[in-house]
């Protein structure tokens, strides 16, 4: 399964260049798969942890889970989980921020 076939509509292809919406304050760490920053979104001058996964190498399945990953997110809504704002994937960068 490709996950350019079965792109939900709630993920978004990058309009543009990520720093012209985002100026990263610093790299907060990473895992197996992904690395997290901190960003100071120009938009509203919030804070936010900024996840990025890398799917080039990951099988259909990893990249199935990725996108789970976003929905369980996006359906959250609890004082004790940062708030979900956005997905979007990187063409270039084979990346889904």
């Amino acid at each position: 399964m490709s996950v350019e076939r079965t792109r939900p509509s709630f993920l978004l292809r990058r309009p543009t260049e990520l720093s012209d919406h985002n100026r990263r304050i610093c790299f907060s760490g990473d895992g197996s798969y992904s690395s997290v920053y901190k960003v100071k979104r120009q938009e509203d001058s919030q804070i936010y942890a900024l996840k990025k996964v890398k799917i080039q190498n990951l099988s259909d399945r990893e990249k199935e889970n990725a996108l789970n990953e976003v929905r369980i997110l996006a359906s959250i809504k609890n004082s004790f989980v940062a708030a979900y704002k956005q997905a979007f994937f990187d063409e270039p960068t084979n990346s889904l921020w």
